[in-house]
């Protein structure tokens, strides 16, 4: 398996649940996503 095929597998799930988990996260823990994203980045 070529390391961009394996780096897709892994960051592609990431960024959906990300994603998936934002909007719901941004009302009721706006200071903890806050925390997380600045952390992640």
């Amino acid at each position: 398996m070529s390391m961009v095929t394996r780096t897709l597998l892994i960051v592609a799930p990431a960024v959906l649940a990300a994603a998936a988990l934002r909007p719901r996260s941004n009302s009721s823990r706006q200071s903890a996503t806050g925390n997380a994203s600045g952390a992640g980045s």
